[in-house]
């Protein structure tokens, strides 16, 4: 239980730019009651960080684009400053390699390039770049691309409406699957992975693999049933 908060509280601390006030404010007072009430169920946290998952999965989607986009083009700039000037010079090099900022959140080629005393050093410049990096993206999203932003909200509302569209096709299909009780419990645990994903209980939604359920377990239910006739012993008469 005490898990679950606390990712529901970063769930909502992270909250990025501009989402409604009446949306915070709502996932303020349902988190405060959740840890002020000591016989809060699991399944009702979960569920209600899955309906603010709905509201909010386009914001924080998009506000990770720009962080991406922004890391790309400028995590270099915000890491430098960070660094020794010892280990300046020698980051240039490893960046002279081919080696890409994103490629130390990796480790593996940090580890054949830096000695462990380096990576310790690198590590927290890491973690101070990042806020760095989040700081500016919040600028800009609240100013100077703002309305690009929240063009891409809306973008990403489209497409979460479809998901949540081909979700409940899918929620049909289990509660139609009579014969197979196995694949409807199945489908139905499918269908919560896919909505954790929206509120940080999960790995974030995956689009594609959305797309592809309902040809996936239709698939599955055809192989069943073929198993089970092959499971009716004949009857031959003579």
């Amino acid at each position: 239980m005490k898990a679950t908060l606390s990712i529901f509280k970063i769930f909502y601390d992270k909250l990025p730019p501009l989402v409604p006030a009446d949306i915070m404010l709502a996932m303020k007072k349902a988190l405060e009651e959740f840890q002020s009430d000591d016989n809060a169920d699991v399944a009702d946290v979960e569920n209600t960080m899955v309906k603010f998952g709905y509201q909010v999965w386009p914001w924080h989607k998009a506000h990770k684009e720009y962080l991406m986009k922004a890391e790309e083009q400028m995590g270099n700039h915000f890491l430098m400053p960070r660094l020794p000037k010892t280990m300046q010079e020698k980051y240039k090099k490893y960046s002279e390699y081919g080696m890409t900022h994103a490629d130390l959140y990796s480790g593996r080629p940090a580890l054949e390039y830096f000695t462990p005393e380096e990576r310790a050093v690198l590590g927290g410049a890491l973690v101070d770049a990042r806020n760095d990096l989040d700081d500016y993206v919040d600028h800009q999203i609240s100013s100077l691309d703002n309305e690009k932003y929240l063009q891409r909200v809306e973008e990403l509302n489209q497409i979460l409406a479809d998901v949540k569209q081909k979700l409940d096709n899918l929620r049909a299909m289990a509660d139609k699957e009579y014969d197979h009780p196995s694949l409807a419990n199945e489908i139905r645990a499918r269908v919560t992975g896919f909505e954790h994903g929206l509120c940080w209980l999960a790995p974030d939604l995956d689009k594609e693999q959305v797309d592809n359920a309902w040809e996936f377990f239709r698939g599955r239910r055809q192989d069943l049933a073929r198993m089970r006739g092959i499971n009716v012993p004949i009857q031959m008469e003579f």
